[in-house]
């Protein structure tokens, strides 16, 4: 009986203008290491690069790119063994310059992909279990507190409306919901995420805040899904409908006041 053949991938090489620049971010950002260099017979500069000790290359860079030329590569991929080391990768990114990062998650792993310094797109991932990725509509942000700090939470509210794109609620001195104390709250966008929430790390003035995201279940987000800058404040999970009421939702129209 005839074996089937099953070739394999073992390694691609790309077409640069600058070969020093190249191997500089593939060795100090990617973090692979030159196996070789020489030049070829038909006069091309050649740069070896792998990431394994028992492959000689893996990454093979070719002087000879049109200076004007475009890529033609879809994207390079390299898989990491953790978290830790996708972190770091996207630090070394961070401070290599590279502002156009895009974070993804595929269900079974998760992938940053950005441009190395001649625009051919690269992927660094690391294999995750597989998992449906639940859909975040928004987020509320609660903030808390008595009668002695009301004025504060009145002036923190007003910075919030003119800074942020949030849709404000009402002041609640009573008990509602799963709240058992005085709070109010603002509903935003999650593009608005990176703005609204480090700010209230740093501005709360003391007051205690619950940040959740809006999903299918709103029992686990103002419990295991919740975030608190602060002290957390005991919530009423047993009152909580299984869903949010289409006024909780966040809106296009949001916009700083």
């Amino acid at each position: 009986m005839t074996s089937q053949n099953h070739p394999q991938l073992s390694h691609c090489g790309v077409y640069a203008r600058d070969i020093d620049r190249m191997v500089a971010f593939y060795t100090k950002t990617i973090g692979l290491v030159v196996s070789d260099r020489g030049v070829s017979s038909r006069g091309s500069e050649l740069a070896f690069m792998t990431a394994a000790p028992g492959h000689h290359h893996q990454l093979v860079v070719v002087s000879g790119r049109a200076p004007e030329g475009v890529s033609t590569v879809n994207q390079l991929s390299f898989k990491v063994a953790d978290l830790d080391r996708l972190k770091e990768t996207h630090r070394r990114v961070r401070d290599a310059g590279i502002t156009e990062v895009r974070q993804t998650s595929h269900g079974n792993a998760l992938s940053i992909y950005f441009p190395d310094p001649e625009g051919n797109m690269v992927e660094i991932y690391m294999h995750t279990p597989w998992y449906a990725m639940t859909e975040v509509k928004g987020y509320h942000a609660h903030v808390y507190y008595d009668p002695a700090t009301r004025p504060v939470a009145e002036r923190l509210r007003e910075v919030m409306i003119s800074s942020f794109a949030v849709e404000p609620g009402a002041f609640s001195d009573a008990p509602i919901g799963p709240h058992p104390i005085s709070q109010f709250s603002v509903i935003f966008r999650s593009e608005e995420f990176q703005k609204v929430v480090p700010w209230l790390m740093l501005n709360r003035e003391g007051l205690d805040v619950l940040v959740h995201p809006l999903t299918e279940s709103s029992y686990d987000d103002h419990s295991k899904n919740a975030l608190w800058l602060g002290t957390p404040v005991p919530m009423r999970l047993e009152i909580l409908r299984p869903a949010y009421r289409t006024e909780l939702l966040p809106t296009a129209s949001a916009q700083p006041a």
